[in-house]
């Protein structure tokens, strides 16, 4: 076992599918988080202020924010309950279960919650604000799938499950 954070063991260590011989460990740095969903949410900044200067602003505090924000947690709870259910029924739902739990499962409960609200709100301003809004709703979901594509074949399914939800 080797200490990589105050009070985070790294218990187990698995190859690289990429770099044989790599090994990579249980976790994912908030610092790593944070600093790469800065990059897609500094683009959809850039971009949106030169072609609407105040349309940051309205994304990020619409006039309807309670009913958004209602509608939004009811989408967030029925994935939840959709990925429970084919969890159940599905052997491709439990393996994609599996490899974020393995990269997720050294992470403390903060560390995940943030890392969640960072990918959550970065991927939302730049496809659903900036590439929804230039180029259409098909176009931004298909770059979206596209940016999810796996390099692990057991995360083959994510992208076509990204690009649905």
């Amino acid at each position: 076992m080797s200490m990589t954070e105050p009070g985070i063991k790294v218990v187990a260590t698995r190859e690289s599918p990429l770099h044989p011989g790599v090994k990579l460990e249980r976790r994912l740095p908030p610092f790593y988080a944070t600093f790469f969903y800065a990059f897609p949410a500094a683009v959809a900044w850039i971009w949106l202020y030169f072609v609407r200067p105040g349309r940051s602003l309205e994304l990020w505090a619409p006039a309807d924010w309670p009913r958004s924000l209602a509608i939004g947690a009811g989408a967030g709870l029925a994935v939840v309950a959709l990925s429970m259910l084919c969890s159940r029924a599905f052997a491709w739902t439990r393996r994609l279960e599996a490899e974020f739990g393995w990269i997720l499962g050294a992470q403390k409960g903060w560390t995940i919650v943030w890392i969640a609200l960072l990918s959550g709100c970065a991927e939302e301003y730049l496809f659903r604000g900036a590439l929804q809004e230039k180029f259409g709703i098909w176009t931004a979901t298909a770059v979206f799938a596209l940016i999810h594509w796996p390099l692990n074949p057991n995360f083959l399914p994510w992208p076509f499950i990204a690009g649905l939800v």
